[in-house]
């Protein structure tokens, strides 16, 4: 996430797969916003937004690194 340029295919597979853990069992969904939302920070939040499906948009959203 913090490099330059940006690995776009590496980061839409990560966006892919907490996309994916979100829409699972409610248990695998509240770690991945514990252990990956939680600790992700504005600017990488900014950064995989463009990659980011609807479920991963709202976990930043309701964590308070987007707008």
């Amino acid at each position: 996430m913090d490099a330059d340029p940006l690995d776009e295919g590496l980061v839409r597979r990560c966006c892919d797969f907490v996309e994916e853990a979100l829409a699972g069992e409610e248990y695998a969904a509240e770690r991945v916003e514990m252990m990956v939302i939680e600790n992700l920070g504005r600017e990488r939040a900014g950064r995989v937004l463009p990659y980011a499906g609807p479920l991963l948009r709202e976990a930043l959203r309701s964590s308070g690194w987007i707008g």
